[in-house]
């Protein structure tokens, strides 16, 4: 089977949208979420900045990725368009 990639990206509710979309119109997909924060990176910040970063950077959230069949490609990315790119038409 080959997968497309769908959705990438940080948004959780654009993730969860994605998701409940694709349930309601039967559409199969995976899922996968790509942890920033690891141990080495945090590190590497405390070391090199003097200091933890305080608060959740963008480098160090979590990255939604949804995929789905290439048959199913095109009927999922019409079908979230509109919420995920209200300015492209």
């Amino acid at each position: 089977m080959n997968n497309l990639i769908l959705y990438e990206g940080d948004l959780l509710e654009h993730y969860l949208y994605i998701k409940q979309t694709l349930q309601a119109n039967n559409i199969p997909y995976k899922e996968k979420i790509k942890s920033g924060n690891s141990l080495l990176h945090f590190l590497t910040l405390f070391f090199v900045a003097g200091r933890g970063s305080l608060g959740l950077n963008k480098e160090r959230a979590n990255v939604y990725c949804i995929y789905v069949e290439n048959a199913n490609y095109e009927t999922a990315q019409a079908l979230i368009q509109n919420h995920i790119h209200p300015n492209i038409h």
